[in-house]
């Protein structure tokens, strides 16, 4: 990968008295990634600490984008590490970071751009845009809740089972007197046929 000539040091972000990102619930931040191609999404990553993304032809890739003006290499296009949301522009690439303070800023890469939650930055490769901004990430809690009401009535419930099963295997035993041979006799003669002398 060429190496990074230019950074755009992240801006401080402003206090938190009455803004609106202090009233929203915080979870851990993450580096959202969305590739889009006109209008359509071609691919989405949200990175966390150790993750990174890439274009070009690799296994793993966010957008299929032909790096022949790029270098014809694989680029990472975001990464996190230590805390640090960081876009990549490549050589000749273009974008346009939008700050907290709401401004834009135009770039020519290389650039290593370093987000915080608020700003966002959109990178232009080709035909396909690849939007980033730090957002709050959570994982979402299980839909499923065992309560103390549903517990009961799961336990309710296996007795009644067990209780059918058990009365099915006692109305089931074989009787332990043995047959009376005359009614041997007329099973004997209804399944097996005669013998013809």
């Amino acid at each position: 990968m060429s190496e990074l000539v230019g950074t755009v040091p992240p801006k401080p972000t402003a206090p938190e008295g009455g803004s609106s990102s202090a009233k929203r619930p915080r979870g851990r931040l993450a580096l959202e990634l969305v590739a889009m191609r006109g209008k359509d999404v071609v691919g989405v990553r949200h990175l966390q600490d150790g993750g990174s993304a890439w274009v070009g032809n690799v296994a793993e890739t966010m957008a299929r984008v032909s790096m022949r003006e790029y270098g014809g290499d694989p680029l990472v296009v975001g990464e996190v590490r230590s805390g640090t949301h960081v876009v990549q522009v490549p050589p000749r690439a273009r974008a346009r970071v939008h700050g907290a303070d709401g401004i834009p800023r135009l770039l020519v890469g290389p650039h290593r751009v370093e987000l915080r939650e608020g700003e966002r930055a959109v990178l232009v490769l080709g035909a396909v845009q690849i939007r980033a901004q730090v957002v709050p990430f959570e994982v979402p809690p299980s839909r499923f809740k065992v309560t103390a009401g549903v517990a009961a009535w799961i336990a309710v419930l296996g007795a009644v089972y067990a209780a059918a099963i058990a009365l099915t295997a006692a109305l089931a035993q074989p009787s332990s007197a043995p047959a009376h041979p005359a009614a041997m006799q007329g099973v004997q003669e209804r399944v097996v046929p005669a013998r013809a002398p």
